[in-house]
């Protein structure tokens, strides 16, 4: 093979090389910009649950009734169904996102457990006879959601910043 033959096969690879990778990172980019914007949708919804239930309208409520009587009051906030279904099918491919995406929305998801979890054990009337105990998970589990809720607005200004 002469020497133009084999520049022109080197030349033709390089470019059958470049046009793959440059295919592959479209494609990533676009299934990272579908995975943020799924997370996006996920935390919008949650946070509007939040709201327009009145969860911590509720919470405030009864840390004030529970101030204001010194009787316990248990708010009964059933979860039933399974909120996370985006973060539970998608938590291996967070490190797609850029950061600080994947930090974000680990801690966001933590959070949402742990205040999911709090609300069931008030459910079970775990904290039913202890007056205290009772009102400072009320407090505790309302800083946790204003934290949550907060945290999710970064999430979603993030996302929009970085991939709309």
């Amino acid at each position: 093979m002469n020497f133009q033959g084999l520049l022109g096969v080197v030349i033709g690879g390089a470019i059958a090389l470049a046009s793959a990778w440059v295919l592959d990172w479209r494609r990533q980019a676009r299934e990272a910009r579908n995975l943020a914007m799924a997370f996006r949708g996920e935390i919008v919804a949650l946070r509007e649950i939040v709201k327009r239930r009145g969860y911590l309208k509720s919470l405030a409520d009864a840390i004030e009734e529970i101030k204001r009587t010194s009787q316990p009051l248990i708010l009964h906030i059933p979860v039933r169904r399974q909120y996370f279904n985006v973060f539970d099918r998608n938590v291996d491919k967070i490190g797609m996102l850029n950061a600080p995406l994947p930090e974000l929305l680990a801690t966001f998801y933590i959070q949402a457990n742990a205040a999911l979890e709090d609300m069931e054990s008030i459910r079970e009337g775990f904290f039913s006879g202890d007056l205290e105990p009772l009102a400072g998970v009320y407090e505790s589990l309302h800083a946790l959601l204003e934290d949550t809720l907060s945290l999710g607005e970064k999430i979603i200004s993030e996302i929009s910043r970085q991939y709309s």
